[in-house]
């Protein structure tokens, strides 16, 4: 592909991910009930990808031989992807309160099961986890 080409498909990749991040805050804003689940299950769907691929690489050095090396530059592309998940983890922690029951104060209150998880199931100590665990 010749230089020029490169250029309007970098300007157009920008143009088409502005308008994704401009339709990302507009769902957050009009409806986080239906914007926070689906954040969720995206990101979880794209982390898991690069999870099962530093697992299988894990895998293959641990066990060695010659099996993984045809699809080894792949699956450290792959592994690469993880600190940008770490990043796409960030924008669910403002909506904790439309994906989990515990996170809203108001049914935590009124619910005598979610009182007694209070200990563990506690904004706070979930955020605290989530870094304690990175992903990288």
């Amino acid at each position: 592909m010749s230089t020029m080409t490169w250029e309007r498909l970098e300007r157009v990749s920008l143009v088409a991910g502005g308008a994704g991040l401009v339709a990302c805050l507009a769902g957050a804003l009009i409806a986080p009930e239906a914007f926070y689940p689906a954040w969720l299950h995206a990101f979880l769907f794209w982390l898991g990808i690069g999870l099962g691929a530093h697992a299988i690489v894990m895998l293959h050095n641990m066990t060695g031989g010659a099996w993984g090396l045809a699809v080894h530059r792949v699956l450290d592309a792959a592994t690469r992807t993880l600190p940008l998940m770490a990043l796409f983890f960030l924008p669910l922690l403002p909506g904790l309160s439309h994906l989990y029951p515990w996170a809203d104060a108001q049914r935590e209150a009124s619910d005598h099961v979610l009182e007694h998880r209070r200990a563990w199931l506690n904004t706070p100590f979930w955020v605290a986890r989530a870094a304690a665990c990175p992903v990288t």
